[in-house]
């Protein structure tokens, strides 16, 4: 039908250039697509605030957020309905996806547009991706004390004969250098485990924010529901 010819063309075109895989329009109710589409337009869009693999609607609302600063930045006078578009539904998508591709074609300077290349540093969801560092910690400690266990057990000659000594000495200084290499590699890797954990402290914060935001928002539309029903009841 000429509606699916539509909906394919418009599929292949976000497809190609954003250089994604979009299997159909539901899936650009997350917001992420249609933020990079007006970066191709500007290209000044903040898209390491963008989440690609954002999963929940509150991470939904924040592509939302970025797209409609970049609407304000650029004057871009038409609605964003975000309460419908989350909800990821065909239609809805549809109709924002055909205002965008218009608005598109009348804005685009036609240059090349390095959509990968604008995607990298964007933030990510979920520590799935940040568990093998602390594996890799912890696999690293067992190694550390192996050689911290000779070091200490290289005094003990000193009350022996000269000859004990010197026979001694070169077996006892000999791990140091490879037990200080270790332990330092430990540390390297126990920043980057705390570097990253940050990271995810900070992503639940703006979580938490977001859906404190919501949670009044929603509450805010609840009270006056109530209120129009109590002057009814009037």
């Amino acid at each position: 039908s000429k509606m699916a010819e539509s909906r394919q063309e418009l599929i292949a075109w976000v497809s190609e250039l954003l250089d994604i895989t979009i299997n159909k329009v539901e899936d650009l109710g997350t917001g992420a697509a249609y933020c990079q589409i007006i970066d191709s337009i500007y290209g000044d869009v903040p898209m390491s605030k963008v989440k690609f693999n954002a999963s929940s609607e509150y991470q939904y609302i924040n592509n939302y957020k970025v797209l409609q600063a970049a609407f304000l930045k650029h004057n871009i006078d038409h609605p964003v309905p975000v309460e419908k578009l989350i909800k990821c539904r065909f239609q809805d998508n549809l109709m924002f996806l055909q205002w965008i591709r218009r608005y598109w074609l009348d804005m685009a300077s036609g240059n090349e547009y390095d959509a990968v290349g604008r995607r990298q540093g964007a933030p990510s969801v979920g520590a799935a991706a940040r568990q093998p560092p602390a594996r890799a910690v912890s696999a690293a400690r067992p190694a550390a004390r192996v050689p911290s266990g000779s070091i200490r057990h290289a005094p003990r000659p000193t009350s022996a004969t000269n000859g004990h000594l010197a026979s001694k000495m070169p077996r006892a200084t000999a791990p140091a250098g490879p037990a200080v290499a270790t332990l330092r590699k430990e540390l390297d890797a126990a920043n980057e485990d705390i570097a990253r954990l940050s990271e995810d402290v900070e992503s639940l914060r703006e979580s938490v924010i977001t859906m404190e935001t919501e949670r009044n928002f929603y509450f805010t539309k609840l009270r006056a529901v109530e209120l129009l029903i109590q002057q009814l009841e009037e």
